[in-house]
């Protein structure tokens, strides 16, 4: 058997291709997770990862059913972390809308927030969302947040920008600057 894709998240689409699973629905696990089977015929077998098993890493993936018992594959699938490509908008002021690219943000919502320090802390700006998507095939994923605004607490400047879905964090390359 061969899988379409070997790395992904949750929200993540991919077939198997092979010969002789029969054609009773079974199942796929990732790392003794199940995946939701969307369709199943003796050559090929679409599926769709729902939940993870954690931490992100390389897992085997596994294919039963009645028919053809179990077939294991060994480290055939990588649990991936959001990615961020470097940040082509790395400013704005408060309410511009701004587009972030990248890899693995998942098919569910997420978070995404600014990092600052008060009074030695670590505070999170959360920023609000309005756009969230991955191509399910290839992982490829856009979002688009608002720029927060500006306060007595939380000052324009230059500050850590994180992604965050239920599998992971990512941070940018660069600070995202909020301008006066």
């Amino acid at each position: 058997p061969v899988l379409s894709v070997s790395e992904g998240t949750i929200g993540t689409e991919f077939t198997i291709t092979g010969s002789g699973f029969g054609t009773k629905k079974g199942k796929v696990l990732i790392g003794g997770v199940a995946t939701k089977v969307t369709s199943w015929n003796d050559t090929l077998i679409t599926c769709t990862v729902k939940k993870v098993p954690l931490p992100i890493g390389l897992y085997d993936v596994s294919i039963s059913s009645k028919t053809i018992g179990t077939i294991p594959l060994d480290n055939a699938f990588t649990v991936k972390d959001p990615e961020l490509d470097t940040l082509l908008d790395n400013s704005g002021v408060s309410g511009d809308e701004i587009t972030v690219t990248g890899n693995f943000f998942g098919t569910k919502k997420g978070k995404v927030y600014l990092e600052y320090d008060k009074n030695g802390q670590t505070k999170k700006k959360n920023c609000k969302v309005t756009n969230w998507s991955m191509n399910e095939a290839t992982g490829v994923s856009t979002l688009t947040f608002v720029v927060p605004k500006v306060s007595k607490s939380f000052a324009a400047g230059a500050y850590p920008l994180k992604v965050e879905n239920k599998v992971g964090i990512a941070t940018a390359n660069t600070n995202f600057t909020i301008l006066p």
